[in-house]
């Protein structure tokens, strides 16, 4: 990885181009941020400056669009003509900021230039209107210019090849790193999205109908094209973040939609907040969420359900270090064997035959373990997890249906021995050998009084 730092010392980062992998570049949002402070705190007056970097505007034109109107008017400057005379001192200091402006503009293309690496210039050096923008140091050209070829957008050759190539990009990279902090996902994912505005494919993130906006004679404001733009960004940072560090927030909000109730964020600043406050809660706990028993006793947290899930999956493929597989071909796509990233399972150098085909080679196969716990303290134990025997459970995809509370059932009949149902458990093995109907509804269970549902 190359350590290139830019000509300017004071400002800690750099632009370059996707396949350089420059350390010190962070992508344009970052670069941008920093140049802005950079220019803030080392040039005079350049805080009037600094909006042409994170804004991407003509200052020029908004300046002398803002430019203040004189304190006296005419009938007092006739009156008395040292008004006048503030009036022409107040011209004279707004030529000066202009000037200032001006000078502050084209010192920002010398550090924008600067900070960009030798094959980045080369990039920007080859667009076909470079010597018209460079002759008059254009500096808003310049950074739109390299924020799009930076984000590894380019315009030569064909242009859907280019357009798919963006879209793929951002579908198969904006994903949240196992280890990637809140902080540093949230401001890589509206990288990302500014390379898609750069790449003029941003409309992705509207849709008339999903909107509501393609009913007759309805013409939706820009605000309402933006509000709806910022839920769909928002449902795109939602559903990429990485949902193992974030159960109980995806439970909570499916859930939700479930109970006809859609809780989902609508803004991407929403959604970074919850990232933030469902992980400290998932750390909170100490063991990831699971409250339903600490050394042998009954965790009590004042609710007494408590509904926990295990589930072991899939590990997140290391891209940036891809394994060959038996082929000698590096693909993008994960192995559904080893895990690794770069070649299928069909050539996977661990399978351990020829071709790295299945055979019937089970050495690498992982269990998938999945836990339920329902525990309810009940009124008459003490610290002893049992469920409410006048509960019931009901699972619309189960075969067959038990119960141990007698008042729930009737016309109980016993058996024939090829009619016993035998479930196996953790704890062995229960048969039943008795069946009736629920007083309540028309569904046939098998009945044991001792058992525990």
């Amino acid at each position: 990885m190359c350590n290139f730092k830019g000509a300017t010392e004071g400002i800690d980062a750099t632009l370059s181009l996707p396949n350089e992998r420059v350390s010190t570049d962070k992508g344009f949002e970052h670069f941008a941020e920093v140049l802005e402070n950079y220019v803030i705190v080392e040039l005079t007056n350049g805080q009037d400056a600094a909006p042409i970097i994170s804004n991407l505007i003509y200052l020029t034109q908004v300046f002398v669009a803002n430019m203040p109107a004189p304190v006296f008017d005419a009938q007092q400057v006739q009156a008395n003509p040292m008004m006048n005379m503030v009036n022409e001192q107040m011209a004279r200091q707004f030529a000066i900021s202009i000037n200032t402006l001006k000078t502050n503009i084209t010192k920002i293309y010398s550090l924008v230039w600067g900070q960009c690496t030798a094959g980045l210039q080369a990039e920007v050096k080859s667009e076909q209107d470079y010597e018209q923008h460079a002759a008059v140091y254009d500096t808003l050209w310049l950074l739109q210019t390299v924020k799009r070829i930076s984000s590894g957008v380019i315009t030569r050759g064909n242009s859907y090849s280019n357009m798919l190539k963006v879209l793929s990009n951002f579908m198969n990279d904006v994903r949240q790193g196992r280890n990637e902090s809140e902080d540093s996902w949230y401001k890589r994912f509206k990288a990302e999205c500014n390379t898609l505005e750069s790449a003029n494919l941003s409309y992705i993130f509207y849709n008339r109908h999903t909107a509501g906006h393609a009913v007759a004679n309805v013409n939706p404001m820009a605000n309402e094209i933006a509000e709806e733009t910022e839920k769909c960004r928002a449902m795109f940072f939602l559903q990429f973040s990485n949902m193992q560090r974030y159960p109980d927030l995806m439970e909570f909000l499916k859930n939700s939609e479930m109970l006809n109730n859609d809780q989902y964020p609508t803004t991407l600043v929403t959604v970074y907040g919850l990232l933030l406050q469902y992980r400290n809660n998932t750390r909170d706990t100490g063991n990831g969420g699971n409250n339903h028993r600490r050394n042998g006793r009954q965790h009590q947290p004042g609710s007494g359900f408590r509904v926990s899930f295990f589930q072991r999956e899939m590990p997140e493929p290391d891209r940036d270090n891809p394994v060959p597989g038996t082929d000698g071909c590096v693909i993008d796509r994960q192995c559904y064997r080893c895990y690794g990233y770069g070649h299928i399972s069909s050539f996977c150098p661990q399978a351990g035959n020829g071709r790295g085909g299945r055979g019937n080679d089970n050495s690498n196969v992982q269990a998938l373990q999945v836990g339920i716990s329902l525990t309810q303290r009940h009124e008459s134990s003490d610290n002893i997890s049992v469920i409410d025997p006048c509960w019931i459970l009901l699972d619309t995809c189960s075969k067959d249906s038990v119960v141990s509370n007698l008042d729930l059932v009737r016309d109980v009949t016993t058996c024939s021995p090829n009619d016993f149902l035998k479930i196996h458990t953790n704890g062995g093995m229960q048969v039943f050998d008795k069946v009736g109907i629920l007083k309540f509804l028309p569904i046939k269970v098998h009945m044991k009084h001792n058992f525990m549902a």
